[in-house]
């Protein structure tokens, strides 16, 4: 549930704010602004307009929270002349449903875990891994090691809780990689015949170097402390290529996102899963 935030002013800055529409919350129905940032929710009261860097007039018109429904009939695979996920999943956005409990009889029927991890992986934009909460003992599943890219900010950070669970259930050791690219935090040279020394470049990749060591090894002795075999490694150049070099077969990369390149998807993740 969403709080109510009357008064809620200054310093709070949102990306976008829903003004003025008819929210039915929890506790009524009732003319409420709605603040959004990262995709996410962040208030609901009453804000002003120097508080969003958008700002969309929803007067008269109502909000409500996204539907559930829980009977769903995407009959995918077997009967797509019907229905498939991508039409079903588009058609209940539009109709405001967020969530969906898609029944099981297709053809065949989904009533393995084969045939689920067949279904959730069939329209998937991004990589996908289905994992047996039944699963207890280490086992020959195919993932032999676990590549997790952090870079020290808390949005990469997140992927630590799933990396751990998922190494202690499978055996597997876990590799820490952070990347260092000096190219992207110094600036260019200005004017003709000017360059930055060598010497300044150096004294920059060394400090970036040991700062990434350090909170490699701070990871890692956490990672150690639960019991998990856990090796650290900085490696050198643009993020998406550099950590690209570090899997092999049979290797799984986990990660949330690599705050500092600016993508949500690091294009690392789809390429290593879709050529290793």
């Amino acid at each position: 549930m969403i709080k109510d935030c009357p008064g809620f002013q200054m310093p709070f800055h949102a990306e976008l704010i829903l003004k003025g529409g008819i929210v039915v919350n929890h506790d009524g129905v009732a003319p409420r602004d709605i603040a959004v940032s990262g995709g996410r929710i962040t208030g609901i009261g009453s804000f002003s307009k120097e508080q969003a860097g958008e700002v969309v007039d929803c007067t008269g018109l109502h909000i409500l929270p996204g539907v559930v429904d829980s009977q769903v009939h995407l009959r995918e695979p077997g009967a797509e002349h019907k229905e498939d996920l991508e039409t079903g999943g588009r058609a209940a956005v539009m109709g405001g449903v967020t969530g969906v409990f898609e029944m099981p009889n297709t053809s065949p029927l989904t009533t393995t875990p084969e045939a689920l991890a067949d279904k959730v992986a069939r329209d998937a934009t991004v990589p996908v891994m289905v994992i047996r909460k039944e699963i207890e003992a280490p086992g020959p599943v195919g993932i032999m090691r676990l590549v997790l890219p952090v870079d020290g900010t808390p949005l990469a950070a997140e992927s630590l809780p799933f990396a751990t669970t998922l190494a202690q259930r499978l055996g597997a050791p876990i590799a820490l990689v952070r990347s260092v690219n000096i190219a992207e935090m110094m600036p260019p040279a200005v004017g003709m015949g000017e360059a930055i020394p060598f010497e300044m470049y150096d004294q920059a990749e060394r400090e970036m170097r040991e700062e990434a060591e350090q909170y490699l090894q701070e990871v890692a002795a956490k990672l150690r402390a639960g019991g998990l075999n856990v090796t650290a490694q900085v490696l050198f150049g643009p993020p998406s290529s550099a950590i690209s070099d570090v899997p092999h077969v049979c290797n799984l990369v986990i990660q949330v996102s690599h705050e500092r390149s600016g993508v949500e998807a690091h294009p690392a993740v789809h390429a290593v899963l879709r050529h290793r």
